[in-house]
């Protein structure tokens, strides 16, 4: 499914001085939009498609992603090896780029890397009088643990004393799970009280929170909770303390 989705992110390095300025740029996209290996899977090929009329060059960077507190933590690393390491590519042409880890070891929780790929910018025309955007996309990498992977989820609603309530879900698993939506409705009811879009990972370990206004809760006490994931729909009863 992954395979035929397709990410692009832009990263404007620009600053509005005295009105719009054009804008040139190159363009590419990359997939699939995740990776994922194991001891089965030892390596995995990603396709860059440049689909500007410009050639384009892109430079990869293997990092350790780590999250803490919903904050991210990337650190340089030799783990993850692939190639080639920067590509030129011709306009409306695909370039295919093998990943894979350097050793496979055993390990009881999932392992997580991102692969960042950005334009190398190319000579500019100075006499245009405008930026050049460039663009940057990380792909995350899961490495599956040796034993069964699993994210095991428990959500809490707490009182805060403003009248409101502080909403949070720990993933207490060896693996990563991505919450993609959630809802809260009041027992009894059949709108949701509060809901979130958020497309975010949760990977082992970590705890993420939302803070819940008085509105949003009505002088209720009972919830029941239902959020979309990559792994299927989750349904959670959930009373504020």
């Amino acid at each position: 499914m992954f395979n035929r989705v397709i990410t692009k992110v832009a990263v404007s390095l620009a600053f509005l001085i005295l009105g719009t300025l054009p804008l040139a740029a190159a363009s590419f996209t990359v997939t699939p939009v995740r990776v994922e290996l194991s001891a089965r899977q030892l390596h995995a090929t990603l396709q860059i498609t440049n689909s500007g009329d410009e050639k384009v060059t892109v430079q990869l960077h293997p990092v350790l992603w780590t999250m803490a507190g919903g904050v991210e933590a990337l650190e340089d690393t030799n783990d993850v090896i692939f190639n080639p390491p920067i590509v030129t590519i011709m306009p409306h042409q695909t370039q295919a780029i093998r990943v894979g880890l350097r050793e496979f070891g055993p390990s009881a929780t999932e392992e997580t890397y991102r692969l960042i790929l950005e334009e190398v910018p190319a000579n500019f025309d100075s006499s245009l009088k405008g930026l050049r955007t460039v663009l940057r996309i990380s792909i995350p990498i899961f490495v599956n643990p040796s034993v069964p992977a699993e994210a095991k989820l428990s959500w809490d609603l707490q009182r805060t004393p403003d009248g409101g309530a502080t909403l949070s879900v720990s993933n207490h698993g060896n693996a990563h799970i991505q919450l993609r939506q959630f809802s809260m409705v009041a027992d009894g009811a059949t709108d949701p009280s509060f809901s979130q879009s958020s497309f975010v990972y949760l990977l082992p370990g970590e705890r993420r929170e939302w803070t819940v206004g008085s509105s949003h809760l009505s002088g209720q006490d009972a919830f029941k909770l239902q959020a979309a994931t990559d792994g299927g729909a989750v349904r959670e009863s959930l009373t504020l303390h």
